[in-house]
């Protein structure tokens, strides 16, 4: 356990150090920095937050790797999956959609994303190294899937589940996200609530484009849960269900602790339970959905 530990905390610097280089390198070259009035206290005053966040990511990570039958190249793609696809590729494609309202700056967006890719290869790379050194697994041959899997019966998986998050998506961030006047006002500029119905009603008449945004995100997240489900160790079911629930929320909730001049901390704290509680029950019907495709797919 005191080695596993040594593990998780030199992870866990490595992912700080990383993406505060990376970030504040590609910040500076784009004049959101100037070194001259930088202080430290502009340098570290997000470093608590942030510390919390890679953490616990790492933390998931390491259990996922302490739970799945892959090895190698496999295990290093399926971890960035997690972290990149998760942590910033996921967020910042909802942020391209709101940003007439967040209003931050392309730039930003770009060198976040530009961020994300550092982070997680060296987080999936730190994977692969710590399945070798603690768990004293290497890369094997894998065995080819099983192109005749019932791709049909995959399809409608993955059409019931896109649909499952639409629906997620509107009943959780009303009934959470929404109940926070901060919140309501932020988006809508009034603090002003309409019956979910009506609610709904008004959705639809002036941003019925979110409706098919959210269908195609649906789809995004099935793929991810596919990833991970299928990558996890069938006969742990439960540990294989909570996995899969994390490393569809943790990454996604826990960016929220870290401040932004964009998002008030109010909104922040109003969205944190509603994607933690949505993507964690998203995350464990995609478990159960996927379980059957275990032995055809990325399984070793």
């Amino acid at each position: 356990m005191k080695r596993i530990l040594q593990q998780i905390g030199i992870m866990t610097g490595a992912m700080i150090g990383v993406w505060s280089f990376i970030s504040g390198l590609l910040l500076g070259l784009m004049g959101f920095i100037n070194p001259a009035t930088f202080g430290l206290a502009e340098a570290f005053g997000s470093l608590p937050n942030l510390l919390v966040v890679c953490l616990l990511n790492i933390a998931l990570v390491v259990w996922f790797v302490h739970n799945t039958n892959l090895t190698g190249k496999k295990l290093g793609l399926v971890v960035f999956i997690i972290i990149f696809g998760v942590m910033f590729f996921m967020t910042q494609i909802e942020t391209i959609y709101f940003n007439d309202v967040i209003q931050i700056p392309w730039q930003i967006i770009m060198s976040t994303v530009l961020t994300g890719v550092g982070v997680g290869l060296v987080v999936a790379w730190q994977s692969v190294q710590y399945q070798s050194k603690v768990l004293g697994k290497s890369s094997q041959p894998g065995n080819r899937a099983t192109r005749g899997v019932k791709q049909k019966r995959l399809t409608v998986k993955f059409v019931i589940l896109a649909l499952i998050y639409l629906i997620f998506y509107f009943v959780f961030g009303y009934y959470i996200a929404w109940q926070f006047p901060a919140l309501r006002e932020y988006y809508s500029g009034t603090t002003d609530i309409l019956p979910f119905v009506n609610h709904m009603q008004e959705q639809v008449r002036t941003d019925a484009g979110l409706i098919v945004f959210q269908i195609v995100r649906g789809f995004l997240w099935a793929g991810i849960g596919y990833a991970v489900a299928t990558s996890t160790k069938e006969k742990n079911n439960w540990e294989r269900v909570v996995i899969v629930g994390l490393a569809l929320s943790v990454g996604l909730a826990t960016l929220l602790f870290v401040p932004n001049e964009y998002m008030p901390g109010a909104v922040r704290f109003g969205h944190f339970f509603e994607l933690l509680i949505e993507n964690f029950l998203f995350g464990v019907l995609c478990a159960i959905m996927f379980k059957s495709n275990i032995s055809s797919t990325l399984k070793q």
